[in-house]
């Protein structure tokens, strides 16, 4: 039977949900180990009636960290790829070759650290993010294009008001060259999770409800 893969940031890990919470520990703030089972992955895994999903979403990831993921992700030809890319102004740095929890560094326009705020400050700009994540969508998918059931959605930050300058995404024309179109997907919203800022149970069954409209039809005996 097929397995499902769910690539996307902490939309597709299910952060904050009561089962997901971030914590404290003698090394700093630190990730839950494992992802949420009310985040959309979970929820569309069961609606398929599919025992074997693989949620590798991450937390903070950008959508360079997202492609990264799925280059390194062994994958068989008759699985079901779903992948919410997330917002176009987030980037990733590798400080070396091991990829992990603790290697990747994922810049976000909400973070405090010294190496984010030089990067917005002096590096950064709305056209070039948003060139580069075409781009690695472009390369992930081209490494899929193989399989039969692959599905683009892009996370729609409009669905949440945010005082984040760099949210909602920038809208621009696509290269002539792109090859991926992108389902547009809300966030909804309609509550929130535990805590108080990534959408909450009934936001992520919205979620993949939208998403089972796409991947229904899918082939997954």
């Amino acid at each position: 039977m097929s397995r499902l893969f769910t690539f996307g940031c902490s939309h597709t890990y299910g952060e904050g949900q009561i089962d997901c919470l971030n914590y404290t520990s003698e090394h700093g703030q630190c990730m839950s180990k494992t992802p949420s089972q009310y985040a959309w992955p979970a929820v569309l895994g069961r609606e398929l009636n599919i025992e074997e999903v693989i949620n590798l979403g991450r937390p903070g990831g950008s959508n360079r960290y997202i492609a990264n993921k799925i280059l390194d992700t062994a994958i068989q030809k008759d699985d079901i790829v779903v992948i919410l890319w997330t917002e176009f102004n987030r980037t990733t740095i590798y400080p070396r070759a091991e990829d992990d929890w603790l290697t990747a560094k994922n810049i976000h326009p909400t973070r405090k650290d010294k190496i984010s705020k030089m990067y917005y400050k002096h590096i950064h700009h709305p056209y070039n993010s948003f060139l580069e994540s075409v781009e690695y969508i472009n390369l992930a998918n081209y490494k899929l294009k193989k399989h039969r059931n692959v599905f683009n959605f892009k996370a729609d930050f409009n669905s949440k008001e945010s005082g984040n300058k760099y949210a909602p995404d920038f809208e621009y024309e696509f290269p002539k060259w792109n090859k991926v179109d992108l389902i547009n997907q809300s966030l909804h919203y309609i509550d929130l999770a535990a805590d108080n800022d990534h959408p909450g149970i009934e936001s992520h069954k919205l979620i993949a409800r939208d998403m089972l409209k796409s991947v229904k039809g899918t082939n997954n005996d």
